[in-house]
Parts: structure tokens; sequence; C-alpha cells
């Protein structure tokens, strides 16, 4: 996966591979902006923001960075985060009857239900709210009988049958 995360880098005419600040890895327990109070619940993904030159300097990405779908999929549906929008996409891997996803948050999309490929722009950073500018990204597995509808990040959280993985450790 590492190779698909820097490749949105180089279609953003990025040649430094991406930094992350404690906080902003999966499972991490601290935020990584304002107060870095614990969070609610462990990261369930990654946020990307930020990259490192080959001598030290650490650089955010702009609000007109363009996100890019890692794993070809359906988009299956839109919501609004706290941020802006998060995008949902139904891969074609599927066990112990649930299918694999990627969620895409806090994104300016105009997207829509329906097949989109590996490298798809899928939309750009959407405007901040006191936090730096980033992208997040969590990769899951949701059972194939989940009412949709009923699904955003705070139900999520809270679903047994839900199980987020670490992108960085799935092949």
């Amino acid at each position: 996966m590492k190779d698909l995360f820097n490749q949105t880098l180089i279609k953003n005419s990025i040649s430094d591979p991406w930094y992350f600040k404690e906080g902003m890895n999966f499972d991490d327990k601290n935020l990584w902006w304002g107060d870095y109070n614990l969070r609610l619940v462990p990261h369930e993904g990654v946020d990307f923001g930020y990259t490192i030159n080959s001598d030290g300097k650490i650089s955010n990405i702009q609000e007109s960075f363009f996100v890019y779908n890692f794993l070809k999929g359906t988009v299956i549906k839109t919501i609004k985060d706290f941020i802006g929008e998060s995008v949902f996409i139904k891969h074609d891997k599927s066990e112990k009857k649930r299918s694999l996803y990627s969620i895409y948050g806090h994104l300016q999309t105009d997207i829509s239900k329906g097949p989109v490929s590996s490298f798809q722009k899928i939309g750009t950073i959407s405007n901040r709210k006191n936090i730096p500018v980033h992208f997040h990204y969590s990769l899951v597995w949701i059972p194939e009988n989940i009412d949709f509808k009923m699904l955003d990040w705070k139900s999520i959280n809270t679903l047994k049958t839900v199980e987020f993985i670490n992108p960085f450790k799935y092949i």
C-alpha cells in the first residue's frame, strides 16, 4: 500500500515522501493537532498531510491537493464529516460475510455512486476548521448486511461487526 500512497504524491507533482506526526497513524491514541489530547477511540485510519524532504524539512500539503482513489471499487455513498465529506468505496474483496471498503475523509467532492478506478481523482482537501490541511484514509471490513443509510462516523466506531485494519499492513 505504501507505493500506492506515494503515487498520490507523484500525481500531485510532489517528489518528497509522506511524513506522519505522532497521532496520524492507525491505532494512535493521541490527537496530532490542537490540544493534542487523547482521542475518544484509537485512530481508525491514517491522516495524510505532511511530506519530508531529504534535508528533513517538513511541509504541509495544500488545500488544492488532489485526492486519488487507491484501490478500484464502487462508490457506495458520501456523507458529511466534521470537516468536509467522506467517501465510502466498496472493493471486490470479501471474506467471512463482509466486504473490504476504503473510506476517505475530509474531502470536497462531487463524485457520485458508481465504479471508480485506481488513481481516479475523487476530490480535493476540504476547507479547514482550525485543523492543518490533511485527508483521512481508513481501510475497513464491513458486514455485507449493513444498512448504509445508517452508517456514519459515529456509528461505525461503535459497531463491533466492523473491523478497521492498518492500511500500511494490508497487501
